[in-house]
């Protein structure tokens, strides 16, 4: 559905994203925007299938790739077999759902990675001794990419779950549970109350899961920064923050573009391509491009893409081919062990951002012009490597 773009459409998409800096998001915009963080996430994350060590930015830039359909990284499942058999016993709930969407979304098959069913590895957890709300959140995502069987009180104890975690304003919190001696557990946060939408978004027919949605797109709604459609700390704007909503919302069903979330006459795309640097990547809260914010933007606008172009939702694997691969050497995998985590899991480090992080000021007309040249090199970069909608 999408070809290989020639020079001169290469041309095109650059015009059509400086146009979009003023103009409002259009398809060339966040398609180059996409070209362009795909680029820089090859060349600053490269996967060494050598290696052993668990990477959840080597994951997570595997997941935005391979949604995307970019090509780059055939090498990943090899790193992950690897990684998952050295580091299986020491792995949390939000190793096992990261692992296994990453493993899902290349090709692989999250029930056989090093060795281990990462699925069992999830549904033999114990929920009730969860903390994170992330954690929660992605593991049910992983359950549900491909409709892997799973104990039926499994999922209805982690949407349960879920849904107990709604805070007061609606939004919810890197902690399940409020923790009286952390003021930053009392209030909903846009950074988590995406991935929940996200994981709960398969069950809004049932009527209270719908009444916890409702409440939560309420709190997106009146944490939405009025002047630039986005969302941050302090009046400032995080290209993450921006990207949990936008992939909640778009899990849903929902348009982030729609009217119910344009203000001033932006949208949260518009906002969100106001982060693209020269270099391709995503800018952080200290104006570099930075890898965390680049493939969650990636993964953001491949969600709005699918969504917009009506194909399956960014977390609905059913369009991914299965590669074969050889079994790999492993050693029966070991039981499943509950341990209280000592620090934040890698999903909610992986999200979280300084309440005092000011971003620059972006759109300018220079920043514009900026992001025209980038779309041209980074189309031309990703000609041979491209191959989106393969899987579609």
């Amino acid at each position: 559905m999408k070809k290989i773009l020639k020079s001169f459409a290469a041309f095109l998409l650059a015009a059509c994203l400086l146009l979009s800096a003023v103009a409002g998001v259009t398809a060339a915009g966040y398609e180059s925007a996409a070209d362009g963080a795909a680029a820089w996430l090859l060349n600053n994350i490269p996967v060494d299938p050598a290696d052993t060590e668990l990477d959840h930015a080597v994951d997570w830039a595997a997941i935005a790739l391979a949604r995307g359909g970019y090509a780059g990284y055939e090498a990943y499942l090899t790193y992950l077999d690897g990684a998952v058999q050295a580091n299986f016993s020491q792995m949390y709930l939000s190793d096992y759902a990261r692992a296994a969407l990453a493993a899902d979304a290349a090709g692989g098959d999250a029930r056989s990675v090093g060795g281990h069913d990462l699925i069992d590895a999830i549904a033999k957890t114990d929920i009730a001794q969860e903390v994170y709300t992330d954690g929660l959140a992605y593991a049910l995502l992983a359950l549900d990419a491909k409709q892997y069987q799973a104990p039926d009180e499994v999922r209805q104890a982690m949407v349960g779950a879920l849904c107990a975690a709604q805070r007061e304003d609606g939004g919810f919190n890197y902690l399940l549970s409020v923790n009286a001696d952390d003021p930053y557990s009392l209030d909903g946060s846009v950074d988590t109350t995406g991935p929940v939408l996200a994981a709960l978004a398969p069950y809004k027919a049932d009527e209270k899961v719908a009444a916890v949605i409702n409440r939560a797109i309420t709190f997106l709604k009146a944490s939405q920064n009025p002047e630039t459609a986005g969302f941050g700390f302090m009046g400032s704007d995080s290209a993450e923050t921006i990207s949990m909503a936008v992939i909640g919302l778009s899990a849903l069903g929902m348009d982030p573009c729609g009217p119910d979330f344009t203000k001033n006459g932006r949208t949260m795309l518009d906002a969100l391509l106001t982060f693209v640097n020269a270099d391709g990547g995503m800018r952080g809260y200290d104006g570099s491009s930075n890898i965390l914010t680049t493939y969650q933007v990636l993964c953001a606008l491949e969600a709005y893409a699918r969504f917009a172009e009506q194909r399956v939702m960014f977390y609905d694997f059913s369009d991914v081919q299965q590669q074969e691969q050889e079994a790999p050497d492993a050693t029966v995998a070991p039981a499943v062990t509950q341990r209280e985590e000592s620090s934040l899991s890698l999903a909610e480090s992986e999200q979280a951002t300084a309440p005092n992080a000011q971003n620059p000021a972006t759109g300018s007309s220079g920043a514009a012009i900026g992001m025209a040249a980038l779309a041209l090199l980074a189309v031309g970069a990703l000609a041979g490597s491209r191959k989106r909608g393969s899987h579609a």
